[in-house]
């Protein structure tokens, strides 16, 4: 395998990262209120005519965020592409002067009557790196033995699902920019799972940047003094979809980042009752007409699209059903043991006789509507197959 390759492609993997950050400044819903303009600490005639001006400020700061993240890549560029370079020729280096293990013999009939079929730079085996694994095949029996060169064998561990532990998977593989991505499929209880792993530059596309970097960045627009004002992001996040999923644990996380209210819909229907849908539905156009939110939990028979209609984002939660009647039992035991308090609800019930039904009939074709009425409206939609894809979405922007 060859590691070091032409300048070109280390210069189109940087170019793309840029493009990709430079695309999320120009995403972001930036909002300057009067009290940003009041802490400014402006005269009398700077506030006047920043009131004025203040609408067209919005665009000119994501032109100017954009463009100093693009100038900053860009200063970064020539270092990183040798530093890449100087890493991937150390890789090529240690492959080929690598020996493979004295004494190496068969896992099967342990004859040392072996010959080498492969070797390959293996990553992140118990934490060491760039270690050279050789593929051993046996002359007399035709095992095949995995070696690395200091000697250890490579021991597969088979792959089980998170949910139930069964070893009855199917799997799809796709491989892009030296990411391999393997998605599985349990045969016994239909959980769906991404394991990724990253065999080249594990930076290549840096996460989105944090709120701490816009900041950073924006506080370098001094072209003038009524440039150096307070910002922060309007958003309208709506979350919801199956029973058990995460969905308020990542709202809650959601508010925490972005410094907005956060609305759960079965607390709110608790303290109005559950059957008072008049004064549910106007609770929630009440919520849903602020200009900043995040509200979870489904309640379409109270409000079928106007969250939708108001939401910068939507984000669902689609598990497979008996991945959701699982988390379900699983959350019941928690809290029933004291190691877990809802945080949507206060309600502690597992109701498995309306549960059930709800699960598997009843939610499928609302949340499969709702996804599709979304998509009619051209929202940007996130959908979450487990909670282990929310939680990396929550941990890629607070980085």
């Amino acid at each position: 395998m060859t590691y070091l390759k032409l300048r070109e492609y280390y210069e189109d993997i940087y170019d793309k990262s840029t493009v990709e950050q430079c695309r999320f400044l120009h995403h972001l819903k930036l909002k300057l209120t009067d009290k940003d303009i009041e802490d400014a600490k402006l005269t009398p005639e700077e506030s006047a005519k920043m009131q004025e001006v203040k609408g067209l400020w919005i665009d000119v700061v994501q032109e100017m965020a954009a463009f100093f993240a693009a100038a900053e890549r860009f200063n970064k560029k020539e270092a990183w592409i040798e530093k890449m370079m100087v890493e991937d020729k150390t890789k090529e280096h240690i492959l080929a002067t690598a020996e493979p293990p004295s004494k190496a013999k068969c896992r099967k009939c342990s004859s040392l009557d072996l010959r080498i079929v492969s070797k390959d730079l293996w990553h992140g085996s118990k934490g060491k790196d760039n270690r050279v694994l050789f593929m051993f095949s046996c002359n007399g029996c035709k095992t095949k033995t995995a070696l690395y060169d200091d000697g250890e064998e490579w021991i597969v561990e088979p792959t089980r699902c998170p949910l139930c532990n069964s070893e009855r998977l199917t799997h799809i593989k796709s491989n892009e920019y030296e990411v391999l991505t393997l998605k599985y499929t349990c045969g016994r209880c239909d959980n769906v799972w991404e394991d990724v792993h990253v065999y080249g530059f594990s930076h290549v596309l840096p996460a989105a940047p944090s709120i701490r970097t816009m900041t950073q960045l924006l506080q370098r627009i001094s072209l003038v003094k009524t440039m150096l004002l307070c910002y922060h992001i309007l958003m309208r996040a709506m979350v919801f979809g199956d029973t058990a999923s995460g969905k308020s644990t990542f709202a809650e996380g959601l508010g925490e980042v972005f410094d907005i209210p956060v609305i759960h819909l079965d607390k709110l229907m608790e303290q109005v009752g559950r059957d008072n849908r008049e004064d549910i539905n106007a609770h929630i156009h009440q919520e849903a007409d602020k200009e900043e939110w995040v509200i979870d939990g489904n309640a379409f028979t109270k409000d079928p699209e106007y969250r939708i209609e108001r939401a910068d984002i939507v984000f669902a939660f689609d598990f497979t059903r008996f991945a959701t009647i699982l988390s379900h039992l699983a959350r019941h035991r928690r809290i029933q043991s004291d190691k877990e308090q809802r945080l949507g609800s206060n309600s502690t019930e597992l109701n498995l006789p309306y549960f059930i039904p709800y699960i598997f009939k009843v939610f499928p074709p609302r949340k499969k509507a709702v996804i599709e009425k979304a998509t009619s409206m051209d929202k940007d939609i996130v959908i979450f197959n487990r909670k282990q894809q929310a939680s990396e979405y929550l941990a890629s922007i607070t980085r």
